[in-house]
């Protein structure tokens, strides 16, 4: 019993010269090994000391946003206190984060979008044109979601996640592809082609479980064999969606 007092007093000791070590030098090596709470304690502390230090609350939105702890009260003034104080992408993506949080979408894609000019051809502009993508989709932006795609394929053409917002894109417009008899059915066999591309082209864990979820959602979408067939259609058949101006492939159920 005395034994595992000790351990946990040795601990508490390891975890507090950590404390006092990273309070004193906020740097990358305090990014390595700091819990969200941790941060958020220690950040709270220093800014509480030097409220009016920007700097400091710079460091704690800059590691903030490295170590996605951003669903907290200090992230949320924090990233408006810099904004105020001097726009930058980062502080832009973290009022568009929190934004999104509070399922406020709209309002965040106007920040992703002020992100995105602010950021040029910054280190990050991968990362915030996959966000701003699925965000667009979200705040029923498809143009937006759209264009956000293309420009990531533009940089890194096996971009699971580009396929995987230009399917939710295609899926979300759905309803108004009334160009044909399978205008509506045309659109989520597209939407599952670009699915399908995603999972074949990018291996990596989010954009194989991601993409292996919408394709069974959008599978749900097809028609029975007997509909297809009242109006002449046969699964594995050749199809073309005017609507989309994209072609695709017959797909049933049953």
């Amino acid at each position: 019993e005395g034994e595992d007092e000790g351990d946990g007093d040795s601990k508490a000791a390891k975890k507090l010269d950590k404390y006092i070590i990273a309070k004193n030098n906020l740097d990358e090596y305090f990014i390595g090994f700091a819990e969200c709470e941790d941060i958020v304690q220690i950040f709270d502390s220093r800014i509480k000391e030097n409220p009016e230090d920007i700097d400091i609350k710079t460091k704690a939105l800059r590691i903030m946003n490295r170590k996605e702890c951003t669903e907290n009260a200090l992230f949320a003034k924090v990233t408006r206190d810099v904004h105020a104080y001097s726009p930058t992408a980062e502080s832009a993506y973290g009022i568009a984060k929190d934004e999104a949080s509070g399922k406020n979408y709209s309002s965040a894609l106007k920040y992703m979008k002020e992100t995105l000019e602010l950021c040029g051809d910054c280190a990050e502009r991968s990362n915030y044109l996959k966000y701003g993508g699925y965000l667009a989709g979200a705040a029923g932006d498809l143009s937006f979601a759209r264009q956000c795609a293309t420009e990531m394929l533009k940089r890194d053409p096996n971009s699971g996640h580009a396929w995987i917002i230009k399917g939710d894109a295609v899926k979300a417009a759905a309803s108004s592809c009334d160009d044909g008899k399978a205008g509506t059915w045309g659109a989520y066999w597209v939407a599952y082609d670009y699915y399908a591309r995603a999972k074949s082209i990018d291996s990596s864990e989010s954009v194989q479980k991601i993409a292996g979820q919408k394709m069974s959602s959008v599978h749900g979408r097809f028609p029975q064999k007997g509909e297809a067939f009242f109006i002449g259609l046969t699964d594995g058949q050749a199809y073309h969606s005017d609507c989309l101006g994209a072609d695709t492939t017959v797909r049933t159920v049953n």
